[in-house]
């Protein structure tokens, strides 16, 4: 992957990230308000993400700060759910709908007084300014259902649907906005892969992998 990331730079067809302070300290931000709200929360609590997660964050450049009562509407527009959850998804109903914390809009499908979560895969936590910085944490699908063991598997083919429904969710943001957009800056980051095996648990008929037979190291 880093041979084919240095080809496109060369070519000139991928840009590298610059370093954003103020990106940054939105993201560092929003991880430290999820550690706080996870912290009462026992250790295996689904709601903890306890084996995984993965978070992504976007911005989108040149966009002008608008007005966060504005911001709602223009998030529910862009969460459309192609494979039945989407990201930055904006609740309508009771404790886990979307609300203003520290001057930007939080939302938090974990909370306890919602009842228990089921799976860490629908345990989001997102944070959006009215700048157009965006964070989510969520916790891996594999981890959540009966038939497979938490933290042994990572699935092929969610990291690319996952991934694909963050950037149409990124660009319906941008085109919704008040300004025109130019570019978004997305990254993302897995946790907890250490030790599992890859496999195509939720498309077993795209590519066959034998047992065993790619395993993350680290």
């Amino acid at each position: 992957m880093d041979k084919a990331f240095d080809i496109l730079l060369v070519l000139g067809l991928l840009a590298p990230l610059e370093d954003d302070p103020g990106r940054s300290s939105f993201v560092q931000a929003a991880a430290r308000r999820w550690q706080d709200l996870v912290a009462p929360l026992d250790p295996g609590d689904a709601a903890r993400q306890p084996d995984g997660s993965i978070t992504y964050d976007h911005s989108l450049n040149e966009a002008r700060p608008i007005a966060l009562r504005a911001l709602l509407p223009i998030v529910r527009n862009a969460a459309e759910g192609e494979t039945g959850w989407p990201p930055f998804w904006a609740p309508t109903r009771g404790k886990i709908k979307p609300y203003s914390q520290d001057g930007v809009l939080e939302c938090w499908l974990g909370i306890p007084e919602n009842g228990p979560v089921k799976d860490p895969a629908h345990s989001d936590f997102w944070r959006i300014s009215s700048a157009g910085q965006a964070f989510l944490k969520r916790g891996l699908d594999e981890d959540g259902t009966a038939v497979l063991s938490p933290g042994t598997i990572f699935d092929l083919v969610l990291p690319i649907w996952r991934t694909a429904e963050v950037l149409l969710h990124a660009m319906r943001l941008a085109s919704d906005w008040h300004n025109e957009v130019r570019s978004v800056d997305i990254r993302l980051r897995y946790t907890g892969i250490a030790g599992r095996e890859l496999a195509t648990w939720s498309r077993p008929t795209s590519r066959f992998l034998g047992p065993g037979q790619w395993r993350a190291r680290r």
